[in-house]
């Protein structure tokens, strides 16, 4: 058994100390102590330690109250560490919690050990299990949600979702604002492969991409790719007056079709001279190649470039341009065989009181043998809950 005159301190005469909860086992803080502050400690039962900024002896919770009872120390094999457990009176941390342990910092792993331990769960499993209540289009705070990853697998959890699959934006070098970074897919990957495995016992969760036509084609590693259409490419010369992004080597410039309103109708004015049925031909012709250009296995939002017209508010829906349009490319999409979402957001955030695909596309396509899924597209756990709770 060590005695205090066994502790070796360091050239500034301190010895670091760990403190846990003797209850719990977490630890709690790290503080150093000199042979003063560790006699006090030996004598009042009260954790007190030496302050390396001021230079001072002080007692952990003497002014906040978060009195830190001392149960036992340990010294370590060396006698250059101790192990102080405590019982606290409150949280360990000035800034009020338990721990002051609490930013976890994200440890890069091996994506073939990843892929080794993950569960083996794929699209097509999930698909095929009749009786599961899934959703498989959501976003985080890796691109533009509001929730982390762990916490919109808890609210699927609570909802009773059976499978999820998160599938935040891929990287588009002219609009970085809402998709995940450039160098982040990796890190994306196996972030979701471990959570994966830590929830394996209460939900399956695939880990998936919402593709963009004009992203870089998607690495490998992925379960399954949604392929979507957000914007539409006009002649460079268009980009100040309509606002749009234009592409790193300055050749390309592309107008978002649900960025927001103001842009929606700069965009229709500036390069369609204010034909919306026009604009909405160059968004069908762009989203009847979304399958060919991305791999995709599901069709994201076929019709989002009516996001902002409901009540017809700036085309007539039933145009026989604007229908001409999207039926051709959903004829061309129906070739492929990829499965068209029935999209939720469009409601969830207020802008239209039906899904997308509207009625008059969702039959048109229901006739000719288009296979569904119901997604949320949820970009905060409320939207998930708004959906499936």
């Amino acid at each position: 058994m060590a005695t205090i005159d066994d502790i070796k301190y360091d050239d500034k005469g301190l010895v670091p100390a760990v403190l846990i909860d003797c209850d719990t086992r977490q630890v709690l803080m790290v503080a150093w102590m000199n042979a003063e502050s560790l006699s006090i400690t030996l004598d009042t039962g009260l954790a007190t330690f030496w302050s390396r900024s001021r230079q001072e002896l002080w007692t952990k919770g003497m002014t906040s109250g978060n009195l830190m009872h001392v149960r036992s120390i340990t010294a370590d094999c060396d006698c250059d560490t101790l192990l102080v457990e405590v019982h606290p009176d409150g949280p360990a941390c000035h800034k009020g919690t338990v721990s002051c342990f609490t930013d976890p910092i994200e440890m890069p792993v091996r994506k073939d050990a990843i892929a080794a331990e993950a569960p083996t769960a794929k699209l097509a499993d999930v698909l095929e299990d009749a009786a599961g209540r899934f959703d498989l289009h959501m976003h985080t705070t890796v691109s533009d949600g509001e929730a982390s990853p762990e916490e919109m697998v808890e609210e699927a959890i609570g909802l009773g979702l059976s499978a999820i699959g998160i599938t935040d934006h891929s990287f588009t070098d002219f609009d970085t604002e809402y998709c995940m970074g450039e160098n982040a897919m990796d890190g994306y990957q196996a972030k979701l492969r471990r959570l994966a495995l830590a929830y394996k016992d209460r939900i399956t969760i695939l880990c998936g991409m919402e593709q963009d036509m004009f992203s870089e084609p998607a690495p490998e590693g992925f379960d399954y790719l949604i392929g979507s259409a957000h914007y539409v490419e006009v002649p460079i010369e268009y980009a100040e007056a309509a606002e749009g992004h234009v592409s790193r080597d300055g050749a390309h410039c592309y107008v978002s079709v649900d960025e927001t309103e103001d842009l929606f109708v700069k965009a229709a004015e500036a390069c369609f001279g204010g034909d919306y049925i026009a604009f909405a031909e160059a968004y069908y012709q762009t989203v009847s190649d979304v399958i060919a250009c991305t791999g995709a296995d599901i069709i994201g939002h076929v019709d989002l470039f009516a996001k902002y017209n409901e009540g017809n508010r700036y085309f007539d829906e039933d145009d026989p341009r604007y229908v001409r349009a999207w039926q051709k490319a959903c004829d061309k999409l129906l070739a492929t065989g990829a499965i068209f979402e029935i999209n939720q957001h469009g409601r969830s955030s207020g802008w239209r009181s039906v899904p997308y695909p509207a009625p008059a596309i969702y039959e048109y396509l229901q006739k000719r043998g288009a296979r569904f899924i119901a997604t949320s597209d949820a970009h905060s756990a409320d939207e998930l809950v708004g959906v499936w709770g």
